[in-house]
């Protein structure tokens, strides 16, 4: 389980069992740092988890300017699919 939250101020992805555990990726942009979304198995968006083949992650880290310049604004992109397609 993923959840995005706080730490520092600064909104970022953590993996979630009952309790946060260690931020993996952030700080995430403010406006798109975060999303996930189903396809089918043309690769087309769908609202529908049950219609869905797929999942798809994007996360977007925000340029951090307290970080350093070694820390440039990143983009991940994961797909994931079914189990046995």
């Amino acid at each position: 389980i993923f959840e995005v939250a706080p730490d520092a101020g600064a909104p970022w992805l953590f993996r979630a069992d009952g309790a946060l555990g260690e931020p993996l990726a952030g700080p995430l942009d403010g406006v798109s740092g975060f999303r996930a979304w189903y396809e089918d198995a043309a690769g087309v968006e769908v609202a529908t988890p049950a219609l869905a083949t797929r999942v798809g992650v994007r996360v977007i880290t925000a340029p951090a300017t307290a970080l350093g310049a070694s820390n440039r604004q990143d983009t991940l992109i994961l797909t994931f699919g079914g189990r046995n397609r």
